[in-house]
């Protein structure tokens, strides 16, 4: 099979396209936060612009040990370009941002391509889209190794395929293994309604279990609140996280940080974009 890697798309407008302005970026979202915890599984971050929501998920990233070396690393968002009949895993090749190279496991991607009908490769589904990209760089910084990362777009809003997707995934959901969930909450609410509608969405989130998730999502078109888009973007992967933790005793979600493009210095208060970042625990 001939290598190609996946080139950066959005760098120099999500992030900083030069290195070492980079590394400045990502020094300074990360300034103020200090202490690592132990027994992170996963972690939901936002996938914004760094200038909108990078804090917010630095607040996550920063609560990993640096000296972890995980075997794997699934990062799994929702895509933003194409429909899918489940999800798809890049495997042509590995993952390129201004800090280098992050290799992809192809012999995990190849496999769970091969043996399930849910994954497939479809290119559209990573060429444009930015939710895994934007999360690269933050590993990059945090981490002293980054060995393999597994990235899955999923693309179908079906909720039997996205269980599948779960089941098939849930034996990587171990110690060696950290999994990074993407997503936005609400897009394009008022500053005071996102923040209402986000804290709902995510007591849900924390609830791990995914029917108050959905209950709580068709609440939230319920209200009609104006300009609601929608109040998490990225739900069939945290849908899919909460399938995989839903039966373990031992794990725990707990919110770290939140905040809304409204915090932004002059941003539109009539008009925005929530985020928030939680860890998952599990005490193994």
């Amino acid at each position: 099979m001939n290598c190609v890697d996946r080139e950066p798309v959005v760098a120099g407008s999500f992030y900083d396209s030069n290195p070492d302005r980079l590394k400045k970026q990502l020094k300074d979202l990360f300034s103020g936060f200090n202490n690592s915890v132990n027994n992170i599984s996963a972690i939901i971050v936002p996938h914004a612009g760094y200038v909108y929501s990078g804090k917010i998920a630095a607040g996550a990233y920063s609560l990993l040990n640096p000296d972890a070396t995980y075997d794997n690393i699934f990062v799994i968002g929702s895509s933003h370009h194409v429909a899918l009949h489940g999800a798809s895993i890049y495997n042509k090749g590995h993952y390129k941002t201004p800090l280098g190279l992050v290799t992809v496991n192809l012999d995990i991607a190849n496999k769970l391509i091969r043996e399930n009908k849910c994954f497939e490769f479809v290119s559209a589904a990573h060429a444009d889209e930015h939710t895994i990209e934007v999360q690269l760089p933050f590993l990059q910084y945090q981490l002293k190794k980054v060995n393999h990362i597994v990235p899955v777009i999923i693309g179908t809003h079906d909720h039997q395929v996205i269980e599948q997707i779960a089941k098939v995934l849930k034996p990587y959901f171990n110690k060696s293994n950290l999994f990074v969930i993407s997503t936005d909450l609400s897009h394009y609410p008022s500053d005071e309604k996102a923040r209402v509608v986000d804290e709902k969405t995510v007591e849900a989130i924390c609830s791990n279990t995914p029917q108050n998730l959905l209950n709580t999502l068709n609440e939230n078109k319920e209200l009609a609140i104006p300009n609601l888009f929608t109040s998490l973007c990225g739900w069939t992967s945290v849908l899919t996280l909460m399938h995989i933790t839903k039966d373990i005793e031992s794990v725990n979600y707990k919110k770290v940080r939140y905040g809304t493009s409204g915090d932004c210095v002059n941003h539109d208060l009539l008009r925005v974009v929530g985020y928030q970042s939680i860890i998952i625990q599990r005490e193994i």
